[in-house]
């Protein structure tokens, strides 16, 4: 058999492997050959097969107290069908700083998954947001696999400034440039405005309380560091107090306590600090070779930076020229020498020129060359070696983690150009990986495949016109790219343009699924790769943001298994333990739940060990019990298996909504102003304006004995702030975590070698540690014991008395009333018996992760149209529909109302045939 007719069978039966999504069958240790190789792989790759995850939500931008609505597509990576791994999917939402405010479980259903979160004042204060959405399994893979988005959660009011923020960088010194307008346009004139920078919470510099200028304006100078790190400049209301009595001095200007705080990322753009990366084709510069060269300037904001420049030789002469494109990437091609030092003389912005060194030449090696042109069938493969490396070395062309295509490269006067078909790949990122003989990776180089097989999705309105309130029916009309009718599960949202700018971070189901899930770091406008001809644009990016993938030499080392085990349902396992910390063998355990009622046994084995699969949603904390054969427990311990939840790298800052508003930002303060107007107006429109009632959230504790009543305290912690914990703490940790000013001072030793411990809220010295109404410190307790005693899992609630509720307390538990107000703690267990509890260790109190269950979204009806009820009907969201299922002909119908204004409405609809093919589609809808 001639090599070449070899070579065509094993393209062939690879490119049935692929497209048939193999799950690999067991084949013998590898003999050498490709046949081989090949089957090895396919084993590993079926084994530790990744999954990709994606969120439609229903908008971009959310405000306080919204309700954030999201659909879940979970798949394996290698076939786009529903995830044969996974049942259960993790959803975090933190802040700036990284902090996790919320975490929720969802429990998929073939790999569908739907819900929503409330956007509480509690857990999302004004600010910036980061979304994660994850599986166990991804976790044993890069973070880039893990599903992101950020958006920023405002206080959409028409109180609110509206800032124009103008930031210009020169050397270690940032110019901040402001000017303030009301929601009307009105300049916000000669109002006296204090400004200053901080660092998380810590204040940097606070500057002199300024007045703005007739047209709102106001500057502020910032001394910047070396290295970027995060930091705000803050902006606030002052206002004219009276003195403090100095003689002459009848005011002084201070800080509107009552005012709200603007914040300004300082998001660094200093031209000098633009990062300019040059990286070979294939991996590197060999002696010799000619070479394609990618580029990438990127600047301190994360951005592209458009640049220029020549690269030139030790005598300074050019031997080569580039320009970028708009995203600041582009290539150039050369032939290094070894012994010359090549530099790159680059023009940055603000007329800067800055010199790079390129990297290092090999004296000898290989350069991967590939030729991906749209107009062929085929993607043209050139491999070069240096004179006299005349090894055997082989090619394998990867898509969606699979093999399918491989080559084995005998060179002939150091060069072999080999084709591989397109069709041989599914769309989306394909890897081409150079070895030697070693299984050693020489070289890669990645590109995109694109079928335009894209599922195709159009929305059809029943009709062309529509008026405010008006009932509108949507068709929906899903084929494949050969136009043949798709039966699928797809998500929509309707959003209203004037109340949000909804573009959803430029990103949809086939930009993630198929593009920036396999590329590592951000990519800057993803959608813009697929619009227009951009292909030269989108290699580009390949060409500079491709990575390093497998490790071959890794499949036939001793196997390892995972870290992380993928998770078909909702399991506790763990462990009981005697008092010697030995597993207890043939131990009962039982697991019981109130809501819902639910109770399940099981018994350890061998080792201690237990597992509890199949346990349904749970809302309510789990009760976990664990007795030998004669019902005895008091030497047990139950060491429950709790995942280690991953540290993400940082969040970056996002600029807020009230900052360089657009026009379409702008139409959010207009909305909201007229529909002020119109609300006060209602009167006239035959409707009756009701007082406004100020309404504040106050945290109940179930049971607790406050002598004040429920929820009046200086500071209340819930069981949904205890749940916010990582980990168990004891009492004492979730003290010092959560109550503000809580501190201990340790004054050794007293006469009789007791310890001297006291407890502090700031410098007030803690009265009383009050269990379920009981003073623990009139019983004689050791109260820093008791405090390490318990832990967050015994806790129903903590409320502190320590400044306007302390009298109550004074008076029950203190004979002598004190000069100045005496901090009370008041702690409510969940036993309720004050601090006698004898726990029990093997009876354990353990609270699952919220999951989110699906819920209807609320669609107003109006069959009578109606000015009243459209004054009040302003919706961001119009619509979302997270479950539609096309029928056998790719037909849906999605039916709702208009709101109350004349708009355009944005509809994005996104979804899969969960058998390998994904669609989105943006149309434009409008109301007049």
């Amino acid at each position: 058999m001639t090599r070449k007719y070899f070579l065509l069978l094993l393209i062939i039966a690879l490119h049935t492997l692929c497209k048939a999504q193999s799950k690999g069958t067991p084949v013998e240790s590898y003999d050498g050959s490709v046949n081989s190789l090949v089957s090895v792989a396919s084993k590993y790759q079926a084994a530790h097969q990744p999954e990709k995850l994606y969120l439609q939500l229903d908008k971009s931008t959310y405000g306080l107290l919204d309700t954030l609505w999201f659909k879940a597509y979970l798949f394996n990576a290698s076939s786009l069908q529903a995830s044969s791994k996974s049942n259960i999917v993790y959803i975090e939402l933190s802040d700036e700083s990284n902090v996790v405010q919320v975490r929720r479980l969802v429990v998929m259903n073939n790999g569908l998954g739907s819900g929503s979160i409330v956007l509480t004042r509690r857990d999302f204060p004004e600010g910036g947001y980061t979304l994660r959405v994850y599986t166990q399994w991804m976790r044993n893979f890069d973070e880039s696999l893990v599903f992101k988005k950020q958006f920023y959660v405002g206080d959409l009011n028409k109180d609110k400034w509206l800032i124009t923020y103008n930031p210009a960088f020169q050397n270690q010194t940032a110019r901040l440039h402001f000017q303030l307008y009301q929601t009307n346009k009105q300049y916000v004139s000669n109002q006296l405005v204090q400004l200053g920078i901080k660092q998380g919470d810590r204040v940097l510099q606070w500057d002199k309380i300024q007045t703005t200028s007739p047209l709102g304006a106001l500057d502020l100078a910032v001394s910047l560091p070396d290295k970027p790190d995060p930091r705000y400049a803050t902006l606030q209301k002052a206002v004219n107090e009276p003195g403090a009595g100095f003689a002459g001095l009848s005011s002084v200007n201070a800080p509107d306590a009552n005012a709200p705080v603007y914040k300004f990322p300082i998001i660094y753009n200093r031209a000098e600090k633009t990062d300019v990366q040059f990286m070979p084709e294939g991996g590197y510069l060999v002696n010799g070779i000619n070479s394609v060269v990618g580029f990438k300037a990127i600047g301190e904001d994360g951005k592209g930076v458009n640049i220029s420049g020549s690269i030139v030789n030790g005598s300074n002469e050019k031997v080569a020229a580039f320009k970028s494109n708009p995203k600041g990437m582009g290539s150039f091609t050369f032939t290094p020498q070894t012994g010359i030092a090549y530099k790159a003389i680059v023009n940055l912005p603000d007329g800067i020129k800055k010199e790079y060194p390129l990297p290092t030449i090999k004296t000898a090696g290989t350069v991967l060359s590939v030729t991906n042109s749209e107009l062929s069938d085929s993607v043209t493969i050139k491999i070069t070696a240096s004179p006299g490396l005349n090894s055997r070395y082989t090619l394998l062309g990867q898509s969606r983690g699979l093999v399918c295509f491989a080559a084995r490269v005998v060179l002939s006067d150091n060069t072999k150009i080999l084709k591989a078909p397109k069709s041989a790949f599914a769309s989306g990122i394909v890897r081409f990986t150079l070895l030697n003989e070693q299984l050693v990776t020489l070289n890669e180089r990645i590109i995109y495949v694109d079928h335009h097989d894209n599922l195709q999705i159009s929305v059809i309105p029943d009709k062309p016109v529509y008026t405010p309130q008006d009932s509108i029916a949507l068709h929906l009309q899903v084929n494949d790219s050969n136009g043949k009718p798709i039966q699928g599960a797809f998500s929509m949202s309707v959003v209203n343009d004037l109340q949000l700018n909804n573009n959803q971070n430029n990103s949809s189901i086939t930009t993630s699924l198929l593009l920036t899930s396999d590329l590592k770091g951000n990519v800057e406008d993803p959608e813009y790769y697929f619009m227009g001809n951009h292909q030269q644009d989108l290699d580009y990016l390949l060409l500079t943001q491709g990575w390093t993938g497998f490790d071959w030499k890794n499949l036939f080392h001793p196997e390892k298994q995972p870290e992380f085990a993928a998770e078909p349902d909702i399991s506790l396992g763990g462990k009981v333990i005697n008092l010697f910390d030995k597993g207890v063998k043939n131990a009962s355990v039982s697991m019981f739940s109130v809501k819902p009622l639910y109770k399940v046994d099981t018994k350890t084995d061998d080792t201690g060990h237990f597992v509890l699969k199949n346990i349904p949603q749970i809302d309510s904390a789990i009760y976990i019990r664990a007795r030998n054969e004669k019902g005895n427990s008091s030497t047990y311990e139950i060491d429950l298996d709790k995942p280690a939840w991953p540290e993400f790298s940082k969040n970056q800052l996002q600029m807020p909504w009230y900052v360089n508003t657009d026009t379409t930002r702008l139409k959010i303060a207009d909305t909201i102003l007229r529909n002020a107007e119109k609300l006060d107006n209602l009167e006239g429109l035959g409707g009756k304006i009701l007082k406004t009632v100020d309404i504040k959230e106050k945290k109940i504790i179930p049971g607790s004995h406050n002598l004040n009543g429920p929820g009046n305290a200086d500071q209340v912690i819930d069981e949904h702030d205890i749940a916010k914990e990582k980990k168990p703490l004891t009492l004492f940790e979730l003290l010092k975590k959560q109550v503000n000013g809580f501190r201990l001072i340790d004054h050794g030793f007293d006469q009789f070698h007791r310890p001297l411990i006291f407890f502090y809220i700031k410098t007030e010295l803690i009265r009383g540690f009050i269990f379920d109404g009981i003073n623990a410190a009139s019983l004689g307790l050791n109260i820093p014991d008791l405090l390490k005693y318990y832990t967050s899992a015994d806790i129903k609630g903590i409320e502190v008395m320590s400044k306007s509720f302390t009298s109550s307390y004074e008076l029950k538990f203190m004979f002598i009333p004190p000069l100045f107000p005496a901090p009370f703690i008041e702690i409510t267990t969940r036993a309720g018996t004050g601090p006698f509890m004898k726990k029990a260790p093997a009876d354990l109190v353990y609270r699952p992760i919220p999951a989110v269950s699906p819920k209807d979204f609320y669609r107003p009806i109006y069959p009578i149209k109606n000015a009243v009820a459209a004054a009040f009907d302003t919706r961001t969201t119009i619509h979302w529909e997270p479950n539609i299922i096309t029928d056998k002909d790719g037909k849906a119908t999605i039916t709702f109302y208009a709101a109350g204004q004349p708009a355009t409405y944005t509809i994005t609809t996104e979804g899969s045939n969960m058998n390998g093919n994904v669609g989105s589609s943006v149309q434009k809808l409008t109301i007049k």
